[in-house]
Order: C-alpha cells, then sequence, then structure tokens
C-alpha cells in the first residue's frame, strides 16, 4: 500500500533536498520552496499549503505541496510534486498525484490544476 504523511519540520531539510535533486527548479525557485516550507510551518494547522510526503525506509523519496486558490469555487493548485533520483520513472510520482487528488475529492475541489514549466527539463514531468 502507498502511504504518505504530514510533513513536520524535521522534514525540512530532506523536503529541500528532494526538491534539488529533482533536477525541476532553479537555485531562485528553491528559495521559494523553503519559504513555502517555513511559512507552512510558522502557520502551524493554518496554514494554505497542503504538503504531504512519500517516506520509504525512513528516508523522504517525494513532496507535494498543494492548495485551494484563493477567491475561487474549489479551485486547487498543485504548486510542486518532486521525487527523489533512485524512486523516479518507478510510478511514485503518479501514485503521489492520485494521494492528492484524493485529498482534492475528499475536501470538496472541483478541478486540481497542473501547470509545469516549458523548460526542457520538465519533459519528462509533462508525460505523466
Amino acid at each position: 500500500m502507498f502511504e504518505m504523511r504530514a510533513v513536520v519540520p524535521a522534514d525540512a531539510t530532506e523536503f529541500l533536498c528532494v526538491s534539488e535533486g529533482s533536477d525541476l527548479f532553479q537555485r531562485e525557485e528553491l528559495s521559494a520552496v523553503q519559504g513555502m516550507l517555513s511559512g507552512h510551518f510558522a502557520a502551524g494547522g493554518g496554514s494554505e499549503h497542503s504538503t504531504p510526503v512519500y517516506e520509504s525506509g525512513g528516508v523522504l523519496r517525494g513532496v507535494v505541496c498543494f492548495t485551494e486558490r484563493p477567491l475561487a469555487d474549489r479551485v486547487w493548485d498543485l504548486q510542486m510534486i518532486a521525487v527523489e533520483g533512485s524512486e523516479r520513472r518507478r510510478g511514485v510520482g503518479s501514485r503521489m498525484l492520485r494521494v492528492v487528488e484524493d485529498l482534492v475529492r475528499q475536501r470538496c475541489g472541483r478541478i486540481l490544476w497542473i501547470e509545469t514549466s516549458d523548460r526542457g527539463g520538465f519533459e519528462r514531468t509533462r508525460q505523466f
């Protein structure tokens, strides 16, 4: 069974390592990921971001961030999804996406937007 759990402050370093190791983010984007994660922890239960993580063998292997779009009718945005290098091309990202879709449904979401960059590094991502 594939399970994800909520991110906790002790995950911060690994969360950023998985994000960086995915090769999907430029340096300045990683600082935005760090800011999002810091804001998430600072907000406690009131965070606008949902950030489940996938862990295997005691190591963080995948990270996700999604949020409800403000001033929209039950519209959600997938902000990021990243899978650690050794887990790529093994269906982990697809399974993580299914978990996100289920969570959005549980929250009565109407639609989940998934946007990607047009940079070459996202070619495999767009093939999901």
